[in-house]
């Protein structure tokens, strides 16, 4: 007697958790060391596999970190979504925003401060901050020259250098950097002889696994998959050209994103009625040669298709001398959309209009690393194929992750131009700022929020110390941390070797966090300690460094991606520490 396979849904097991639960906090604390020491240069590359074994991750980045596992605690499920949709926004910031909420949790877990009030006051807090650095008067942040290609240089290798299982350094990382500018430069639109808007962000990503990493460059026009030719032996091809609106002889395209394989059951989402002798897969199948036809009576010279084509209708093209690749995929599709200006072909049982067919001037079969790819060309169009390569599939995917982020704060310093100074200065910067303002409008913040100035106090140098945490964790483990006490920049020095301070007063080889001062423009210094309380400033009397002394070597950080991830952290941490409980399912 055979058993039965259906399975049965277990009885709901509820679990209350608290965030005083020791194994909330523990599981809080685990958290924030694993994404802390991914952070920086010097972060350490993590290795992630289930607990029944499975594909193995090696990353450093948040989104392919946080893709990778599994978390049973919906506080971190809370936590890791909310960075998650920052993430997805930015492409850039995760670990930042993920470390600030969990350092916030877990310090409001160790003070006596009634949450909820701490709950607010990290929302004022947040504002404070954000009103300063978006202020005309930020003494951390600085506008980026888009003309001045060393600067545009320096920003891009330290994104790279950020995450060093990207495996860039020294002339590796200077080339790799300039050909990501090169393509990026290369892809913005000369608006007066070009269409305004567009579907994409012009680059296509072309992934390949190579030895050797200088195989990645760019190809002008989109080059996409075509098995239907040799992978070994480039072929010439002979494709059928019409005349375009302007009398000129080009190839003219047809989009389709719908399936062309005669399925009937993927042709109709619905239910119908066949008479008594008709086979529905032939009738779908004659319908969509018969669109074919007329494909060909129009001059179609490349077809492409998102989805499946039929064995016959493959060989209807190849008699009629048309080129056509299916199996596309959806995500190249938009690029395709870009470079020909086509439109996407929905439905097979109408004669497609003149309008949407798109135009291309060449296409070229080549062959890159053992895989046949059709290359479209259009000397028009700014889209361009990035080609990545490297020898290892996981490097590729962490190169590929960190190259988007990079392309999409390019793209952002177009309308925003504005950077923070890296390296963990703005952090120490911008707490220096919060303490000062604070100190000068407690009574009022205390009245406002019916509480104690000693309370606003504590709060204040709760969020403060946390961010002053971020710039000390994207340092070595043998660094100690200075401050100075005129522009608030961080220092590092080696640990230990420094136990008093004057010795390293008007030290020009001495250079902050960011590089833009040297130990010859400070006055003095004060150690950067969790041990210690937080530095207090009397007066916070910073000026903008003059921009011509902003050198071309200076770390710094998207002022957008910084402002977005501080928000989601703070409105994250907020919310967390004012839940009284977790219910979950535990089957």
């Amino acid at each position: 007697m055979m058993g039965s396979r259906e399975t049965f849904k277990k009885p709901s097991h509820l679990q209350v958790d608290t965030l005083d639960d020791p194994e909330i906090r523990a599981a809080i604390s685990t958290l924030r060391q694993i994404v802390a020491s991914c952070m920086g240069p010097h972060g350490k590359i993590k290795i992630i596999q289930n607990a029944t074994g499975g594909h193995i991750t090696r990353t450093t980045t948040s989104s392919r970190l946080f893709g990778a596992i599994s978390l049973s605690k919906p506080v971190l499920k809370l936590i890791v979504s909310s960075v998650q949709s920052h993430v997805d926004q930015y492409q850039d910031g995760g670990l930042m925003a993920c470390l600030f909420c969990l350092l916030l949790v877990e310090s409001s877990l160790d003070c006596d401060v009634n949450r909820s009030i701490l709950a607010d006051l990290y929302q004022v807090f947040y504002d404070i901050v954000d009103d300063y650095m978006n202020s005309d008067e930020c003494a951390c942040k600085y506008e980026l020259d888009f003309s001045n290609l060393d600067a545009m240089m320096a920003f891009v290798q330290n994104m790279y250098d950020s995450k060093p299982f990207c495996g860039l350094y020294g002339y590796q990382l200077e080339e790799f950097s300039r050909l990501i500018l090169q393509t990026f430069l290369q892809c913005i639109p000369d608006m007066a002889s070009s269409k305004a808007s567009f579907y994409t962000t012009r680059i296509y990503l072309l992934c390949v696994k190579h030895e050797d990493m200088n195989y990645s460059r760019n190809l002008n026009g989109l080059v996409i998959e075509y098995p239907e030719l040799s992978c070994h032996v480039e072929k010439k091809l002979s494709i059928k050209r019409s005349l375009d609106s302007a009398s000129c002889h080009r190839i003219k395209v047809a989009l389709v994103n719908c399936s062309m394989s005669g399925d009937a059951e993927s042709e109709l989402n619905a239910n119908y009625e066949v008479a008594t002798g008709v086979n529905p897969d032939m009738f779908f199948l004659e319908k969509i040669l018969s669109f074919c036809y007329q494909l060909v009576t129009m001059g179609t010279g490349l077809v492409i298709c998102q989805k499946v084509m039929h064995p016959r209708v493959k060989e209807y093209f190849r008699k009629e001398g048309v080129l056509f690749t299916d199996r596309l995929g959806a995500m190249p599709v938009p690029y395709v959309q870009d470079v020909t200006g086509a439109t996407p072909i929905g439905l097979l049982t109408e004669a497609p209009s003149d309008g949407m067919f798109g135009w291309i001037d060449h296409i070229e079969h080549v062959v890159i690393h053992d895989k046949s790819y059709l290359h479209l060309q259009e000397v028009d169009s700014c889209v361009i194929t990035l080609v990545l390569a490297t020898p290892d599939e996981d490097k590729l995917d962490e190169l590929k992750t960190t190259t988007l982020g990079v392309l999409r704060n390019l793209e952002r310093l177009i309308i925003q131009p504005e950077v923070l100074f890296g390296g963990g200065c703005w952090n120490t910067h911008v707490a220096a700022y919060l303490r000062h303002h604070v100190a000068q409008n407690l009574s009022a913040l205390a009245s406002t929020h019916d509480c104690s100035e000693s309370l606003v106090s504590t709060s204040a140098e709760i969020f403060a110390r946390c961010m002053e945490k971020i710039a000390m964790v994207t340092s070595p483990d043998s660094m100690d941390h200075l401050v100075d006490v005129s522009s608030h920049h961080v220092w590092r020095v080696t640990k230990g070797e420094i136990t008093d301070i004057s010795s390293i007063r008007h030290s020009p080889s001495l250079k902050c966090g960011c590089g833009l001062l040297d130990g010859a423009m400070v006055k003095d210094f004060q150690f950067l300690n969790e041990k210690l309380s937080g530095p207090k400033y009397e007066e916070f009397l910073v000026s903008k460094p003059n921009s011509e002394a902003i050198g071309c070597d200076i770390v710094s950080d998207s002022l957008s991606v910084v402002v977005n991830a501080l928000r989601i952290a703070v409105n994250t941490a907020s919310s967390i520490i004012t839940v009284g409980q977790f219910i979950h399912d535990t089957n």
